[in-house]
């Protein structure tokens, strides 16, 4: 018997319990069977997608989403999918088709809503990744290194989860810097890019294993990343060949006179550093044998002697402006060599050169210019750390007393020509002048309404005459008066450098002006055409960058904004002209503004126009706290040489590879480049001065190295973006090999690491570069003599002797006048031998110097050798850029 359906009409089967056409339940057959799958129930009429495919069922609608995922979220978006359901009479799916309208994410939204939907047919989500281990092989620190893992979902739905390598510290997940965890979802398949931190790497006898910890709802994964670093052994010298930090302390205490060098001019530190180690010695190495005896402390095998301070509290004052300075004493109660150093987070309090004499250290701490904030009193603590890791806080308070004073700062505006006149006193000593010749003349006085008259005139000219005199003192003599005056017959007024900005449309690279500059130098063989100090004259190769909060800006770049692009400098009048330019630009809805001051000044010692000085002004308008950092990637270029080896005070040779100085009291004063290589005939002498003033913020650190060329990127270097490079610039070789040849493409990087700036406040950082002395010709070429630093009374600075061709066992020998000393520091030094693979055969040797009192000195070097090279020297009262 025959079937008919009351639904569809249509005929089925006897033996049929549902309809084969509709799958309605046929009269009498659905009492006491099971229930019914809602997900096969045919729909009244079927959902059509985009594409033309029909789906007559909740499974056929499932199948249909996930296979069409696009259109599908399109779908849910325009409300298609909400007044299907409705249609339906499934308000239920309605109501949840509208809240999954609403949600921020919509495959999120939509895959919560296939949740609900009564079907038979789904599978969950199910996690499957490849490879689950990964064995890299043998790695190196120089380059950084990918692969890509292939996230797989087996199951339907979304798959969603985290990955995380928080415990590998040398595995980064995701593009550029990565991070060490990740959120990630994927309907079907996901590849993830994963970057191996080289500078991350630790160099072991044994594998690194590392792990990448998957966790989602389609269930956990863990896969397994291994690799070899393997050890470098120390390079060269007495500790030669050392593999581990024993074997280091086993050859120094074999071998200490000649291995006491290496600790004292960084270089085991630099093999520390290239294995990934944390060296152990905190703060600057001390010299001799103190250096090894400093390594044997912190290695834990000799005991550290018992030191202690000379107090744990200091209270200062001082008025706005003043220059106050205050020196900590730490002492060994045995005959043993102290050494320490110390940190303070505040940005009035810095902390000066350490000088180690013996049993004894002194820590001097300034405050170059109290803040003008008049009956306060300031805060901060001095964390001093000495032999054996032995720990000391001293509470500093500052208190603020007077009145607000200006500090001056002196600039090329402040020079005034001998011989120039000002029209305004002419004009009234004229006048002046007029009105007496007829009063001369006169026999009998005038009537008493005129002298009257003549009586408010006289008091008028009078004041006019008393405010013309005192501005003229004011502007011949007031300078003249200051012990630190600078007399302007003092100054070269032909400009030794020339400035270019990139103020210009059109570049490939850069559109839009950017107000990075370039610097020219004076070539006295051919006038008319200028060296460069930098590679591309408008210095669309160096860059700026600031750092916000952990977010990093290019100066001169969207998303910043220019304020004011060319300005005159602070200070700058139409009739005391400087020459230079201050750019304003702002960031973060001009919430923190950066000032760009460029100029050209008088250097310290030449007194000729052969100095660039470079300021950065940063400036918190926001009403809470940021932490705000600034670094700036110099693109050098001495004269016609693209990579010249640098000259570094306390170096025991030439960097003509890479050098990094990764903490503000490693920083040098200064560093220098020859063009050539003859000290005779140097050519052009690059002078890049790091500490120029008390009041402009030194780098925390600076690396010497290579520039970032993109192609770099082809061996793995994916930080190498030229001028568009970001914060962390690729610290790589000067030789660094691209396509097969040596660069030989030098660049210096300066940091001023991130720290808290808070509302209101401003921070002010700088350098200066430009021409250095390049006199050799009283020696005959054999020595070179350079002076560094701030120059004023009770401040050690940096004198650095370059040798040229050193002999075995050649000595130099500084001979000192009265008033300059050479503190815990022997006048007499052996020349340290080039290395046999040094591009050049220069050695330097360095000497910490301090003048007690004010005036001009002559400082004397003599040679073993014969050969002898004097240096005039002028310390002023007050630095140049204080």
């Amino acid at each position: 018997m025959t079937l008919v359906c009351r639904t569809c009409s249509r005929i089925n089967p006897p033996e049929a319990r549902f309809c084969y056409w509709d799958g309605a339940v046929l009269d009498g057959r659905g009492q006491t069977q099971g229930p019914i799958a809602i997900g096969t129930q045919p729909f009244h009429s079927p959902f059509v997608f985009p594409s033309g495919r029909q789906c007559r069922n909740f499974d056929e609608l499932l199948l249909g989403c996930y296979s069409e995922w696009k259109d599908a979220c399109d779908l849910l978006r325009e409300g298609y999918l909400e007044s299907f359901f409705g249609a339906l009479g499934r308000t239920d799916l309605a109501l949840a088709a509208k809240q999954a309208m609403r949600a921020g994410n919509t495959d999120l939204g939509l895959d919560q809503l296939l949740n609900k939907l009564p079907c038979s047919n789904r599978v969950p989500p199910k996690l499957f990744v490849q490879p689950m281990e990964i064995n890299l092989g043998q790695l190196s620190r120089r380059s950084d290194r990918h692969f890509v893992l292939h996230i797989e979902n087996q199951g339907m739905g979304l798959l969603q989860g985290t990955i995380a390598c928080e415990d590998t510290a040398w595995l980064m997940l995701g593009e550029g810097a990565g991070s060490p965890r990740k959120v990630f979802q994927c309907l079907h398949e996901l590849l993830l890019p994963v970057r191996v931190h080289s500078k991350a790497l630790r160099a072991s006898n044994k594998p690194l294993e590392g792990r990448l910890v998957l966790e989602s709802n389609g269930g956990p994964a863990v896969v397994m990343v291994r690799a070899e670093v393997l050890v470098q052994p120390f390079p060269d010298g007495v500790l030669a060949g050392a593999l581990s930090p024993r074997q280091i302390a086993e050859k120094a205490k074999a071998n200490p006179k000649a291995a006491a060098p290496l600790f004292e001019n960084g270089a085991v530190a630099a093999w520390y550093e290239s294995n990934g180690w944390t060296y152990p010695v905190q703060g600057p190495a001390s010299s001799g044998l103190g250096a090894i005896q400093q390594f044997f402390e912190a290695l834990g095998l000799v005991k550290a002697p018992v030191v202690k301070i000379s107090e744990t509290a200091v209270h200062l004052h001082g008025r706005p402006g003043a220059y106050l300075e205050h020196v900590l004493v730490v002492r060994a109660q045995e005959k043993r060599p102290v050494f320490a150093h110390a940190t303070s987070g505040a940005p009035w309090l810095k902390i000066g050169r350490i000088l180690l004499e013996g049993r004894t250290a002194h820590i001097p701490f300034q405050v170059p210019c109290v803040p003008p904030q008049p009956g306060e009193q300031l805060h901060d603590t001095i964390q001093v750390t000495a032999n054996g890791g032995q720990r000391f806080v001293v509470e500093v308070t500052l208190s603020i007393t007077g009145t607000m004073m200006e500090v001056p700062v002196l600039t090329t505006a402040d020079l005034v020509v001998e011989k120039e006149t000002i029209p305004e006193a002419v004009a009234v000593v004229k006048e002046q002048e007029r009105q007496r010749e007829p009063s001369l003349q006169e026999d009998e006085g005038p009537p008493r309404k005129s002298r009257k008259h003549l009586w408010s005139l006289g008091v008028l000219a009078l004041l006019l005459f008393s405010v013309v005199a005192h501005d003229l003192g004011v502007i011949f003599f007031s300078r003249a008066s200051r012990p630190d005056a600078i007399d302007s017959a003092e100054i070269d007024p032909s400009p030794y450098l020339f400035l270019r900005f990139h103020d210009y449309e059109g570049d490939k690279y850069l559109p839009n002006p950017t107000m990075r500059f370039g610097l020219l130098a004076k070539d006295p063989e051919h006038p008319g055409q200028p060296k460069k100090l930098t590679f591309d004259e408008h210095g669309l190769s160096n860059n700026t960058v600031l750092r916000l909060d952990g977010r990093e800006y290019i100066f001169g770049q969207s998303p910043g904004k220019w304020i004011e692009m060319k300005s005159r400098l602070p200070g700058e009048t139409a009739g005391l002209p400087r020459d230079g330019i201050a750019s304003l630009w702002s960031v973060a809805d001009d919430t923190i503004r950066v000032r760009q001051e460029v100029e050209i000044v008088p250097g310290i010692q030449s007194r000729r126009l052969d100095t660039c000085l470079v300021r950065y002004v940063l400036e918190n308008r926001d009403r809470r706290l940021h932490r705000v950092g600034i670094r700036f990637l110099l693109d050098t270029f001495i004269g016609g040489n693209d990579g010249v080896p640098f000259t570094i005070p306390g170096a025991s040779g030439l960097c003509d590879t890479k050098m990094i100085f990764d903490t503000p009291e490693r920083v040098p004063d200064f560093i220098q480049a020859l063009e050539k290589d003859d000290l005779r005939n140097p050519g052009t002498v690059a002078y890049l001065q790091f500490r120029i003033g008390a009041n402009i913020e030194s780098p925390s650190r600076v690396l010497l190295g290579g520039w970032p060329n993109p192609e770099l990127r082809k061996i793995g270097i994916w930080e190498a973006q030229a001028q568009l490079t970001g914060w962390d610039v690729p610290f790589i070789s000067i030789k660094e090999r691209i396509g097969g040849v040596e660069a030989d493409d030098s660049a210096v990087t300066m940091y001023w690491d991130e720290r808290p700036l808070r509302p209101g406040q401003a921070r002010v950082v700088g350098f200066t570069y430009g021409l250095g002395s390049g006199d050799a010709q009283e020696s005959g070429g054999h020595l070179l003599l350079t002076v560094g630093g701030r120059l004023v009374p009770n401040v050690e600075f940096t004198l650095t002797a370059l040798v040229h061709d050193p002999r075995p066992g050649e000595t130099v020998t500084v001979d000192l006048p009265p008033g300059l000393e050479a503190r815990g520091q022997q006048r007499t030094q052996t020349v340290p031998p080039t290395p046999p693979s040094a591009s050049r055969s220069d050695s330097p040797v360095t000497w910490r110097l301090r003048a007690s009192k004010d005036g001009r000195y002559e400082l004397s070097v003599r040679s073993s050798m014969g050969a002898t090279q004097k240096l005039p020297l002028t310390i002023r009262s007050r630095g140049v850029f204080d």
